[in-house]
């Protein structure tokens, strides 16, 4: 997955897949002050709360009371969270006394990660983290926040000063909430491991090198490895499973690619070209391989998304046809068009392809679904980019952004402009079940917020040419966690348990078991999954068997259970789990002295427990029960002696054994009010 938290189904993603029109815009807002503003980086929880991070100018109409850092110090960068339906919930600004900027925003677990760059030597550390000093020039940074918005860590990453590349490209979750770093950076001794793939850095003088680290819950380095040759790398990360997906633009002619991949050797021209690359690690930092791609003059990487089937894809710029020409036979129509492309997990090329349209293009994001189906995000053209049912059909302003889906084979299937009547740049998409997010930055007036929007008005005037405001469009519809539903249609999670929109899928509305989603039904809250307050989950069926009750720890009712042997019922005695009855005198079926209740015995006889019971005297009755032998069994034993009930007074542990065998009744399950829902599978 590209960002972590929610990952879009191929049946929750409707808009990726197409089951929904794909121009139901179900808000939009601004967010920004008096100065500029951008949004970097979405992400979605698995309730569908929305989080968004970037850097802003603005000194006003960010950060909400109470939060981690509620004025800025300088241009910094912050990090807010808003409701599935577009309710700000906490924003806060995060820096120190230098510029600072969030490039990219994860969810991990029940957390959220920022990372970005940062000229402030002070003021972003936070905890005992991999690097808790800055230098004077140029870091890279770390930091993880609560749900709610507290800060748990911060870590430097030394970068020095990068010259046109990123000191922080992405950040990525592996499965088991592995966290992953990529970037740029020349040389830094302490930032790898020794055993790492590269642990030496190979550019030279300004070239920077990318990198690949791995941080920990508490935000300290497990593994770092540099990936580069001497001239100039970038990188950024996507993971898919146990795979760790690296890609970026080289100018370096060797330690990228591996033999046998698609495009194993460097173009002719030593730093002259500017290629793709991409390569492929495990968890434990050890590639499996790498390849070029292209050998544009000035090509221009955008971004990379994780396939489903495995592999990656990168979507870039392409200014000529070379050997990445695409596999469709497609040319660029401008300057620079897009150029996809698309490998498998060994290295190979699946396809590639240009699109765009008569002016430059170039990709600003790529996401992907789990059907396969890829989402381009990115600045070009005024025509030929979008479908004839895309929400905006026309570009509406100097410079707008495009958003286009592609099918597994890399056939466009849908394309809109995003913007309004202005200058429209840098957006940034995500995938949740049943949305598409996009964020970015916008100089228009009107187009943008939706009526009721957190924020409907444009903050920076009309004579305001330079800045912006940022900007969130949410496509598609269904309610958010914690809203009342029928079916998990109705959900943008896809849930519906216990009426309301839930984070998961709850035991689907089982009144059996202990779990629960909504605070009608026992939950804590309305909208996550938990364990109901404690309280019956499974009633008893009759005097012999017991009750089950939930602990308000377990999500299942305890296993079933019955009644101790000899315990009172009105037809006699519980045994096994089931009233045994009869008249009988002597000693009861519990061992008490007096009449009791006799002891059914399949076949219709009965005991009545008491060896010393009368004999019968019918020599009929007598000749029936005399045994074969008098002389007992080969072992001398004794034979048994009738009670005149039918049976041997030295039966009884024969009788329970045969009660044990009885088929017990099953007890029924609470009623059970099930609703649809529809299952989230990961990346």
């Amino acid at each position: 997955m590209r960002r972590g938290g929610v990952i879009a189904s191929a049946a929750a993603l409707a808009l990726a897949g197409g089951d929904a029109r794909a121009d139901e815009l179900a808000w939009g807002t601004y967010f920004g002050g008096e100065a500029g503003d951008y949004i970097n980086g979405i992400s979605v929880d698995p309730a569908g709360n929305i989080y968004v991070g970037g850097q802003t100018d603005s000194v006003a109409g960010i950060a909400t009371p109470g939060a981690y850092r509620t004025a800025p110090q300088k241009l910094d960068g912050f990090l807010a969270k808003f409701t599935p339906a577009g309710e700000l919930l906490w924003a806060t600004y995060f820096g120190g006394p230098g510029e600072d900027w969030v490039r990219d925003v994860v969810v991990r677990g029940d957390s959220v990660v920022i990372a970005g760059e940062t000229y402030s030597d002070t003021g972003i550390a936070y905890g005992d983290t991999f690097q808790t000093k800055g230098y004077t020039f140029h870091n890279g940074f770390v930091a993880q926040f609560t749900a709610d918005g507290a800060i748990l860590w911060g870590t430097y990453i030394h970068t020095y000063l990068v010259v046109d590349g990123l000191a922080i490209g992405s950040l990525a979750v592996g499965p088991q909430n592995e966290l992953y770093v990529a970037g740029s950076t020349i040389d830094n001794p302490g930032l790898t491991t020794p055993d790492a793939h590269q642990p030496v850095f190979s550019g030279g003088g300004q070239q920077a090198d990318g990198y690949l680290l791995r941080l920990d819950e508490t935000g300290n380095r497990v593994w770092a490895t540099y990936y580069g040759g001497h001239g100039k790398d970038t990188a950024m990360v996507v993971t898919r499973g146990d795979s760790v997906y690296l890609g970026g633009f080289t100018q370096s002619s060797g330690a990228i690619a591996t033999p046998g991949t698609f495009q194993p050797d460097a173009p002719d021209d030593d730093e002259k070209f500017g290629a793709m690359y991409a390569a492929r690690f495990d968890a434990a930092g050890v590639r499996a391989w790498g390849t070029y791609f292209g050998s544009d003059v000035g090509k221009d990487f955008g971004s990379m998304a994780a396939h489903p089937d495995g592999g990656v894809v990168l979507g870039g710029a392409s200014q000529k046809i070379d050997v990445g020409q695409s596999t469709d036979m497609s040319e660029p129509l401008g300057s620079d068009d897009v150029m996809m492309v698309r490998f498998d997990d060994t290295g190979a090329r699946v396809w590639s392809r240009y699109f765009g349209g008569p002016d430059s293009e170039g990709v600003n994001d790529v996401e992907i679904d789990e059907l396969g189906t890829i989402h381009v995000i990115g600045y070009g053209s005024s025509d030929n980019l979008a479908t004839l049912d895309g929400f905006h059909t026309m570009s509406a302003g100097a410079g707008d952004l495009f958003m286009a889906r592609f099918d597994g084979s890399g056939v466009q299937t849908y394309g809109t402009y995003i913007g309004g009547e202005a200058n429209d740049v840098y957006g940034r998409l995500m995938l949740a079940p049943q949305r598409v997010l996009v964020g970015g930055r916008t100089r228009s007036l009107t187009g943008i917020a939706t009526p009721g929007a957190h924020q409907t008005t444009y903050n920076l005037g009309m004579e305001d040419g330079v800045h912006g405001d940022a900007f969130l469009w949410v496509f598609g519809a269904g309610a958010g966690a914690g809203q009342p539903c029928d079916d998990g249609d109705a959900c943008q999670s896809g849930f519906c348990s216990d009426e309301v929109c839930c984070d998961a899928a709850c035991g689907d509305s089982d009144a059996g078991d202990c779990q629960a989603c909504s605070v009608a039904a026992g939950a804590a809250v309305d909208g996550t999954c938990g364990p109901r307050a404690p309280g019956p989950c499974r009633p008893a069926v009759d005097e012999c068997d017991a009750a089950e009750a939930c602990d308000g720890v377990a999500l299942e009712c305890p296993a079933d259970d019955v009644v101790g042997d000899g315990a009172p019922c009105p037809e006699g005695a519980c045994a096994a789990g089931m009233c045994v009855t009869g008249e009988t005198t002597g000693t009861t079926t519990n061992g008490a002295e007096g009449t009791g209740a006799a002891t059914e015995v399949p076949g219709g006889s009965t005991s009545t427990g008491d060896e010393t019971g009368p004999v019968p005297t019918s020599d009929a009755a007598a000749t029936a029960q005399e045994p074969a032998s008098s002389s007992g069994d080969a072992t001398g034993a004794e034979n048994p002696t009738d009670t005149g009930c039918g049976c041997a007074s030295t039966n009884a542990p024969a009788l329970l054994a045969a009660l044990l065998l009885l088929p017990r009744r099953r007890k029924a399950a609470a009623p059970t009010t099930r609703r649809s829902h529809r299952p989230v599978h990961d990346l």
